[in-house]
């Protein structure tokens, strides 16, 4: 079965940018390599943590939801709270 995965990634800015894949560790060298516009100003520097999800519709929500936090404790309190990754805060 695939899994997807939303993902935090903190910024040297010490902004935080969210995002969701199928690959994590593939994705975060590809915002590494080749990054967007928006993430090449932000220029990533650690991934955070993840949170593993069974289908691409329930990544796509969470994403949507993580990104509508607008304070950066509620966002790191979620990947705290459901995250598979204990570096994160």
């Amino acid at each position: 079965m695939k899994h997807y995965y939303v993902y935090l990634l903190e910024c040297r800015n010490g902004k935080y940018y969210v995002g969701q894949t199928e690959n994590l560790e593939n994705r975060f060298e590809k915002h590494l390599k080749d990054p967007s516009k928006q993430i090449m100003k932000m220029q990533p520097v650690k991934l955070l943590g993840s949170i593993r999800v069974d289908t691409r519709s329930q990544a796509m929500k969470l994403e949507k939801k993580m990104k509508a936090f607008k304070r950066r404790d509620r966002i790191l309190s979620y990947f705290r709270k459901y995250g598979g990754c204990s570096s994160v805060g």
